[in-house]
């Protein structure tokens, strides 16, 4: 690449497995959708046995997301096949996990992580080991390697943990900070990353434009308030 050049991680790690294994890139391109799927699946799964009691709990929830919004392209194909005009939703329409396990990997790969940043850091809350706040970040780290739109979502909601656990229990103060400080110290790299990209702008995109991905607004309000009433 020309020096100055944006390189996207993720695809450049894609291309490095086709030159190593030897694969054409679309082989590599399906293998990798492939895994992918089972990753997703394995981090919602992970995340269900966290949070949830019960095998059927979990199981009804890991239904619930992979496929809650994901059946409207049955309506699609039967209105395309049949002629009919069965009402379709605007979830039906729009983003779906279902139909992205099929074809869009790239967001899967992404939501693998944001399970896997959640639930450890939940199981670092139940258990109090460090361990898994630096897990945590590492997942966050990854997530936003992929899709940095998440970065202001991930920090925040580090944030309101933090806050609403030293409001429950002033006297592990000095614990949660530092659990907190540990998830966040692990994500920071990529935190970091994206301000350079940012600054360098190496795309070329006007000043909103390659502000937008880092620091939207509206997302801090739209995900941040149900996360605080969550916690």
């Amino acid at each position: 690449s020309p020096e100055g050049a944006y390189i996207n991680p993720e695809w450049w790690t894609m291309g490095q497995a086709a030159r190593v294994t030897g694969l054409s890139l679309v082989a590599v391109f399906h293998f990798g959708r492939i895994l992918t799927v089972f990753a997703f699946l394995l981090a919602l799964y992970y995340l269900c046995a966290v949070t949830l009691s019960t095998t059927g709990q979990r199981r009804a929830a890991l239904l619930l997301i992979t496929c809650g919004t994901g059946l409207g392209w049955l309506l699609v194909c039967a209105n395309g096949l049949l002629g009919t005009h069965l009402p379709l939703s605007l979830d039906a329409k729009g983003v779906s996990i279902f139909g992205y396990l099929m074809n869009k990997p790239h967001f899967i790969r992404a939501g693998a992580f944001a399970a896997l940043q959640y639930a450890w850091l939940i199981r670092g809350d139940q258990t109090g080991k460090a361990r898994f706040f630096a897990l945590s970040g590492l997942a966050a780290a990854g997530h936003s390697l992929i899709r940095p739109y998440q970065i202001p979502e991930a920090l925040l909601f580090l944030a309101l943990y933090a806050a609403v656990r030293i409001a429950q229990r002033p006297d592990m103060m000095g614990r949660v900070f530092q659990h907190t400080a540990l998830a966040g110290l692990c994500h920071a790299p990529l935190v970091l990353w994206h301000g350079l990209v940012y600054l360098k702008n190496p795309l070329g995109l006007g000043s909103f434009e390659s502000w937008t991905p880092l620091f939207l607004l509206p997302q801090v309000f739209w995900l941040g308030l149900p996360f605080a009433a969550l916690l």
